[in-house]
């Protein structure tokens, strides 16, 4: 009787051990792969911004160039010198929608790197608990589990102004013009 009882036992505890190896390890690979994936979607933002950045400030140097062009054709190298002149000027402008569309790129892309930031914090959170409740803080002991510190694993990205509000407990203002 009591081998039947060891025996069971024995199955009970190889059963949780191939569980518990199998969630954990599960756990830290897609713990991995949500921070590749953090890493995608950070490259792609930042090229779009820069993309969209960059024929922004094109389309403005144009429109700079062809107020120049059209002021020195119409009035010659020297500019206007007549006393007194009757001109209603047609100068091209800048249209809005380009900025529009690079705030609206803007915008989306911080939406879905925050979206995948959350996927990554929640999943590291549910690692967390199985892996530090009990029966699984025996078990990840017992294995080596976690392999990086749960810190570590979970690290997301943020800015220097967060880090300062945390760390001060003040919210600071934010200046939206500067350099």
């Amino acid at each position: 009787m009591i081998k039947w009882i060891i025996g069971i036992l024995v199955v009970v505890l190889l059963g949780m051990s191939f569980f518990y190896y199998n969630t954990f390890n599960s756990k830290e690979i897609e713990i991995n792969a949500v921070d590749k994936d953090m890493q995608n979607v950070h490259a792609s933002i930042y090229k779009q911004m820069k993309a969209q950045g960059m024929s922004v400030e094109k389309y403005g140097d144009m429109v700079i160039e062809a107020l120049k062009v059209s002021m020195t054709g119409r009035y010659g190298a020297n500019g206007s010198q007549a006393a007194m002149q009757w001109i209603k000027e047609q100068n091209p402008n800048i249209d809005s929608k380009m900025f529009q569309k690079l705030q609206q790129i803007i915008e989306a892309g911080y939406n879905k790197f925050e979206a995948i930031q959350r996927k990554k914090i929640d999943m590291t959170a549910t690692y967390e608990k199985v892996a530090t409740n009990l029966p699984g803080v025996i078990f990840a002991k017992a294995m080596g589990f976690p392999r990086k510190p749960f810190e570590e694993l979970g690290r997301i990205i943020t800015s220097k102004e967060t880090k300062h509000d945390f760390a001060s407990g003040e919210l600071s203002d934010p200046d939206m013009f500067s350099k």
